[in-house]
C-alpha cells in the first residue's frame, strides 16, 4: 500500500473520532477501550456552554461599544443586518 497509505490508515485508526461511533476512533470500538468517551464528550459539551454563558453574561455594553458609551436614555437592539436601532424606552 505504501508508507502515505500505511501512515493514512493508522491515523485514520487511532486518532479520527467517528460520529457513528459516539466519538470513539475505529480502534477504541475494535479494542473496547474507548467507553467513555461519549460521556466525557456529553460532559465537555456541557462545561463548554456553561462556560460560554457565564462569558456572555459577564460582558457589559462597553465591551460591545467599546469607548463610544450609548446615550443613556436610549436602549439599543440589533437589526438583522447588524447595525444598531436606537429605540426610546
Amino acid at each position: 500500500m505504501g508508507e502515505a497509505g500505511d501512515f493514512y490508515v493508522n491515523e485514520h485508526n487511532t486518532k479520527m473520532p467517528h460520529p457513528a461511533f459516539g466519538g470513539q476512533t475505529p480502534d477504541e470500538m475494535f479494542f473496547g477501550t474507548g467507553t467513555k468517551v461519549s460521556e466525557e464528550l456529553a460532559l465537555a459539551k456541557t462545561n463548554a456552554r456553561a462556560a460560554r454563558m457565564a462569558a456572555n453574561r459577564a460582558m457589559s455594553c462597553e465591551s460591545c461599544f467599546g469607548n463610544e458609551s450609548p446615550n443613556p436614555r436610549l436602549r439599543f437592539r440589533r437589526d438583522f443586518n447588524g447595525g444598531a436601532i436606537a429605540n426610546m424606552k
